[in-house]
C-alpha cells in the first residue's frame, strides 16, 4: 500500500512540473510563429477575399488557383522605401520554402507593368507578380500603407497580417513560416465568417 501511494505521488509531481514548465514557457516568452513574425492573428474562419488580376507576364492570376497551398500575399509598390528593403529578404524565404506547399505573390499597387517590371529585374526577385492597377484588390484587403503582408493558409482563411517590412529571411522568422505552414495543414478547415 505503502508503494501505491508513493507512485501516486510521484505521477502527481509529474504532473505539476510538466504544468509549471507549461506555465512558464506562456509566462516567460514561448512565442507563437504569429508573433515571432510582428503578425495580427485572424479570427479561425476568416475567408480572404477571392480575386483575379493579370500577372506581370500578362496571364491571369487568382487566389483561387492557389488553394491547397500556403500563400503570402504582398502589396507593394515600386515608390515604397520599405518595400525595397524588405523584397530581397522575401526572395530569399521564398527559396527558402521551395518544396513546401507555399506560394508567394506580390501584389503591385497602382503602377504599370512597365515599372514594376523595371523594378523586379532591379532587385533580381523570382516571385510572381500580380499587377492591380487602380488598387482595388488592395483596398478589399485594406491595405492602405505599404508594405501590407497578407498569410493565407491552404483552405483560404487569413491566418495573419502584417503591416510594414519585415526580415523575412531572418532564421526565426523561416522556422517560424515553417511552423505557420505546418500547422496550418494539419488544422481542421474552420467554418466561414
Amino acid at each position: 500500500m505503502g508503494s501505491s501511494i508513493i507512485k501516486r505521488l510521484a505521477v502527481c509531481a509529474v504532473v505539476v512540473m510538466m504544468g509549471t514548465g507549461l506555465l512558464a514557457s506562456v509566462a516567460f516568452g514561448a512565442k507563437t510563429p504569429l508573433e515571432i513574425m510582428g503578425a495580427k492573428a485572424y479570427e479561425p474562419g476568416t475567408e480572404a477575399p477571392d480575386f483575379t488580376l493579370q500577372t506581370l507576364e500578362g496571364k491571369k492570376g487568382s487566389l483561387q488557383d492557389l488553394r491547397g497551398r500556403f500563400v503570402f500575399l504582398n502589396f507593394w509598390a515600386t515608390w515604397c522605401i520599405d518595400c525595397r528593403k524588405e523584397m530581397p529578404a522575401m526572395e530569399k524565404l521564398n527559396r527558402e520554402l521551395a518544396g513546401l506547399p507555399f506560394a508567394m505573390v506580390a501584389v503591385n499597387v497602382q503602377e504599370t507593368p512597365k515599372q514594376a517590371e523595371a523594378f523586379r529585374k532591379e532587385l533580381g526577385f523570382t516571385y510572381p507578380v500580380w499587377l492591380d492597377p487602380k488598387g482595388e484588390v488592395g483596398l478589399l484587403y485594406g491595405a492602405w500603407g505599404l508594405p501590407n503582408t497578407y498569410l493565407i493558409g491552404p483552405n483560404g482563411d487569413v491566418v495573419g497580417r502584417v503591416i510594414g517590412p519585415r526580415s523575412w529571411s531572418a532564421p526565426e522568422v523561416v522556422q517560424a513560416m515553417k511552423d505557420l505552414i505546418q500547422g496550418t495543414l494539419r488544422s481542421p478547415p474552420q467554418p466561414k465568417r
